[in-house]
């Protein structure tokens, strides 16, 4: 059910029509998730060969590729939204992923584990030192991402954070989210706003022209 609900929570920051990249995307439920929520074109790559069997069965167009190895088969800015969901801090050298990400996609979608959560900490300062970890980088094996390491690389790099949410809800996460965020679900971009990006309209991304939701609408979500 967790799951369910985060990848509703994605699929509503895909614009309407968008075109999607799923990347690691397993055995499609996101990406079926996200054409319900209107997406338009959606396409995943998926390294295990079993799940893209099962993929192309259920007539997904899902590809089996290794993400480390690049996307060099996609030309720049071809798709509204590239993500790569609860895979980033499993990579052993994330930072050039996300660049092939941010040339490929308008925007980015990822999410992570806040290790800076506060019963993270605790087991940290009782247990030892936190793996795999390189002040403003994000490589490692595994890599440990928190909340502020993660805004810190950005600003590094100039990626700006369009969309940053605490997932699950919790009703201290949006005051203090470095400490009470157990999951972080981060929508990026190189630049700044996409052309095609427009205003958050209740948890969603509205392009430039949509009607705001209607009372009915909003109750959906």
């Amino acid at each position: 059910m967790a799951k369910r609900n985060l990848y509703r929570l994605l699929a509503r920051l895909i614009p309407e029509g968008g075109s999607l990249l799923d990347l690691a995307c397993g055995d499609g439920t996101f990406l079926r998730e996200a054409v319900q929520a209107g997406a338009g074109r959606v396409v995943g790559v998926e390294l295990a060969e079993e799940k893209v069997l099962r993929c192309v069965a259920a007539g997904l167009p899902v590809y089996q590729g290794d993400i480390t190895e690049g996307l060099a088969d996609y030309p720049d800015g071809v798709f509204d939204c590239v993500s790569l969901i609860r895979t980033v801090e499993l990579l052993a050298r994330p930072e050039p992923v996300l660049r092939e990400m941010l040339r490929v996609g308008r925007t980015v979608l990822i999410t992570f584990v806040n290790l800076g959560h506060w019963r993270n900490r605790l087991r940290f300062l009782f247990g030892g030192r936190v793996p795999g970890t390189i002040p403003d980088g994000l490589d490692g094996f595994p890599t440990g991402l928190s909340y502020s390491s993660f805004r810190r690389y950005c600003r590094k790099e100039g990626i700006a954070i369009l969309r940053l949410i605490p997932f699950p809800p919790h009703p201290l996460a949006g005051i203090l989210p470095g400490l009470f965020a157990r999951e972080l679900v981060v929508l990026l971009a190189k630049d700044g706003v996409p052309e095609r990006e427009g205003k958050e309209v209740d948890g969603r991304v509205k392009r430039k022209g949509e009607p705001r939701p209607s009372p009915e609408e909003k109750r959906r979500f």
